[in-house]
């Protein structure tokens, strides 16, 4: 995790009151203190319905955030107050978006739903609250507040599921590795063209199924993928790679600070629904020459269905992947078919 998560304590109390300038004080119920405010919900809540924790970055307390669990399992995000000098920097949006990725590992509960109250005219909060995936859901009834809501993506707790119950690729028997290869397999490895200088992104990276045979050919390796517990099987599968960075993030809204070399995907494309803003931003992540390998499943389903959890996908067609790629401004170099997919090689 970016940012290292404390539990609010007395060794906070004068930092976190340094927080409460005027802006603060107008949009929290902290007039009276923070402390006030942590020990009333402390008390009426206790700890297993209440966490309010102090985030550091490098050893400086930057923030605070408080959140209480309702009977529903609904959370409610109470106070989130990010220090005056932090402010307008994208730390708070970045820190609710841990937050609610990470959130096994900040509070020790799944963060499936949660909603937080803004005020009309906090116009700062309710773009960081929105940047992070929460959406307006109606005036608060005293009137003089707006209630946001944030749901976790469908697509994130299909892939938990599956990890939960052990789902996981790179550890399949060889029958089942083989299977898999239907879809992309050794010779879609061989058209990236590896080598030691190569950095290299592969969006969707699962629990390592591919990168597992990419990144010890390459100078680095990026993986981003949805589903936090799917990013934590791969860190595990791929601890002896040293040149391996995981994101658990959505491609679309994450934001990478480098180019790369070869940019590449297998059977992820059917969970983006705007693909064109997917390809074009694969086009604006890429160096000169660089390629972008894609496998979309010929499979026209529009549902993933395992029993206990149904997922709505958008599935994926030649003709459209070709029309993407042109106004992108990507070169078709190759497509050929597997038994399973079709698979596209582009150059920028």
């Amino acid at each position: 995790m970016k940012f290292v998560w404390k539990n609010y304590c007395k060794k906070y109390i004068e930092t976190v009151d340094s927080f409460l300038d005027n802006e603060a004080i107008k949009y929290t119920s902290c007039d009276g203190g923070f402390n006030a405010f942590y020990t009333y919900w402390h008390n009426e809540l206790g700890e297993s319905k209440f966490w309010c924790k102090v985030i550091l970055i490098e050893n400086e307390p930057i923030a605070v955030i408080s959140l209480a669990k309702a009977p529903d399992n609904v959370f409610t995000i109470q106070e989130f107050i990010v220090s005056p000098k932090h402010r307008g920097k994208g730390y708070g949006s970045a820190i609710l978006k841990e937050l609610l990725i990470c959130s096994n590992n900040i509070i020790g509960q799944d963060i499936i739903i949660a909603e937080a109250v803004i005020y009309p005219d906090n116009f700062a909060s309710q773009k960081v609250f929105q940047k992070t995936g929460f959406i307006y859901a109606g005036a608060h009834p005293d009137g003089d507040a707006l209630y946001y809501r944030y749901v976790k993506n469908e697509c994130a707790k299909h892939y938990d599921i599956l990890i939960d119950e052990n789902n996981d690729p790179v550890q399949d028997p060889q029958p089942l590795k083989d299977y898999m290869d239907k879809w992309d397999g050794q010779l879609f490895i061989d058209k990236m063209k590896l080598d030691s200088t190569k950095n290299v992104l592969e969006i969707g990276v699962g629990t390592g199924r591919l990168a597992i045979r990419v990144a010890p050919y390459v100078k680095s390796f990026t993986g981003i993928d949805i589903s936090y517990k799917t990013i934590e099987r791969a860190k595990e599968n791929l601890k002896l790679c040293n040149n391996v960075n995981l994101i658990c993030d959505n491609f679309i809204s994450a934001e990478f600070n480098c180019k790369f070399d070869v940019i590449y995907s297998s059977l992820t494309f059917m969970h983006i629904e705007n693909k064109q803003t997917a390809i074009d931003k694969i086009a604006s992540l890429l160096c000169n020459n660089g390629l972008f390998l894609l496998s979309i499943d010929k499979n026209q389903q529009k549902y993933i269905d395992i029993g206990v959890n149904r997922i709505e996908v958008y599935p994926d067609n030649p003709q459209d992947v070709t029309e993407y790629l042109k106004k992108a401004k990507l070169i078709l170099v190759e497509q050929y078919e597997t038994e399973f997919a079709h698979i596209f090689v582009a150059r920028r």
